[in-house]
């Protein structure tokens, strides 16, 4: 026999918090968070909401640039979601109120 193939899945990581496109349009006509773009500079459309832009691979060093917003929430966004969930993830760990675009600028564009 194999053994208890329960002990080998790891128990689910708490992770940020994710918020839909839908639920990003209303906060922006009120209270709106800080919008922080994580892809690079070429993938970014005129046609995306303002925010500012620090690319995934550079946040861990250009972090301290959003420390004028740690007492704001921040949803960060890519183009699909994995990348925002990521950078979401290490402002967190870094005493951020963040959290990740569902679906990204896909899901956002979508609901135009």
């Amino acid at each position: 026999a194999c053994g208890d193939h329960r002990r080998a899945l790891a128990p689910p990581v708490d992770g940020p918090d994710e918020i839909t496109a839908a639920e990003l349009r209303q906060r922006l006509a009120g209270d709106a968070p800080i919008l922080l773009d994580v892809r690079e500079a070429s993938e970014r459309r005129s046609e995306d909401p303002d925010a500012r832009h620090v690319p995934l691979g550079q946040l861990e060093t250009r972090a301290f640039e959003l420390d004028d917003v740690r007492d704001r929430d921040v949803v960060v966004f890519c183009a699909s979601g994995g990348r925002s969930m990521k950078a979401a993830r290490l402002l967190s760990e870094r005493g951020f109120r963040a959290s990740s675009l569902r679906g990204g600028m896909t899901a956002w564009h979508a609901l135009s």
